[in-house]
């Protein structure tokens, strides 16, 4: 299952100015899921391109979970979607990540 996170997955949507953006919009929130989440929403309200591809991978993912197979006789799939909190050190893991996966494709497309 893709994950819905386009950092990860179209990391060129991300300019290197939206990576700084992003970068110290969050650095000095707390470790807070709530927190991060409205400050990240607020950003991407700012990004229609970058909040329709989230959207689009929104949809895709649950759409996923949705078309998974029961288990029989259980009202739930037999393949948990991934436990990923959003915390503050996982948005910065992908923000670093997109940008060197987004230095590498330019380069190597040079």
């Amino acid at each position: 299952m893709r994950q819905a996170d386009p950092l990860t997955n179209q990391p060129s949507l991300f300019s290197p100015k939206n990576r700084v953006e992003l970068d110290q919009l969050i650095a000095p929130l707390p470790d807070d899921s709530e927190q991060l989440s409205i400050a990240v929403s607020d950003w991407y309200q700012k990004h229609p391109q970058i909040l329709e591809a989230q959207l689009e991978l929104l949809s895709e993912s649950s759409d996923s979970i949705l078309s998974q197979k029961r288990t029989p006789g259980t009202q739930q799939g037999s393949v948990k979607p991934p436990d990923k909190k959003a915390s503050k050190q996982n948005l910065q893991n992908s923000i670093q990540q997109s940008s060197s996966s987004s230095s590498s494709q330019s380069s190597s497309s040079n």
